[in-house]
């Protein structure tokens, strides 16, 4: 197949690509990185079937462990359209961020929101590791000791949280605990003070979460399906079915 790929005249058809996806190793990356750019590229009329490919190559990076080689593949010009479905987007953003690649989670977040798929600008579960990834660097924000630059956001929960409304802005126990630590590595009183009021005054709205994040984002998406409504005599009620299914599945 390496040496089928080099001869321009040569076409790529599904189950090529399927074939080599699903027994890739690390060392046949840059061999299934153009096939798929072949694939795409050549005319519409030699596709043959309507499988989609984003989301079974996506994982075969995951699976390999390779985010820098995923997020070439993604944003290269030649691969436009190939990875336009959620779940690619989300199997890439939960790569990057396991390898606490956040600048480039918002690079291709940019792209998500562009695009637009079925008319959606923010995906649910890719805003989820998106968050994730702006928390963990709130989190290194204390780990560099810049604790003036925490505070203020600390602050800002506790000034739109309102006794009357259910959405709270928490945060995890974890977090408050790191910027306990470099608070207390703070020379200034002032700091510490300040700090010390603002977690009591979270822990009075019970706006610290006892999870972690990693419990948070590594637990299973869980979802609710809606059965029809029976009309009989008397009136069915409206039944809810509960369905677990994990992101990667």
């Amino acid at each position: 197949m390496f040496e089928f790929v080099q001869e321009s005249k040569n076409m790529i058809f599904t189950e090529d690509l399927k074939n080599i996806v699903h027994i890739a190793e690390p060392s046949d990356i840059e061999l299934v990185k153009k096939m798929i750019k072949k694939f795409n590229t050549q005319s519409i009329e030699y596709r043959f079937g309507s499988f989609v490919f984003g989301p079974v190559v996506m994982r075969m990076f995951h699976f390999l462990d390779a985010p820098n080689d995923a997020l070439e593949c993604f944003e290269d010009p030649d691969n436009k359209g190939f990875f336009d479905q959620h779940i690619s987007y989300q199997i890439l953003l939960d790569l990057l961020y396991n390898h606490e690649m956040y600048d480039e989670m918002y690079r291709v977040f940019d792209v998500v929101k562009e695009r637009q798929l079925n008319m959606t600008k923010f995906p649910k579960y890719s805003v989820v590791l998106i968050l994730g990834a702006c928390y963990k660097q709130a989190v290194a924000l204390a780990e560099m000791g810049r604790v003036d630059d925490v505070l203020p956001i600390l602050r800002g929960v506790l000034e739109i949280d309102s006794p009357e409304t259910n959405n709270k802005h928490t945060f995890f126990k974890d977090t408050i605990t790191q910027i306990r630590t470099a608070v207390e590595k703070s020379t200034s009183e002032d700091i510490q003070k300040e700090f010390n009021d603002i977690e009591k005054a979270l822990r009075e709205r019970q706006l610290i979460d006892e999870q972690t994040l990693d419990q948070l984002l590594n637990s299973e998406i869980t979802t609710k399906k809606v059965l029809p409504v029976v009309r009989s005599t008397p009136p069915v009620r409206r039944q809810f079915v509960q369905h677990n299914e994990r992101y990667m599945s």
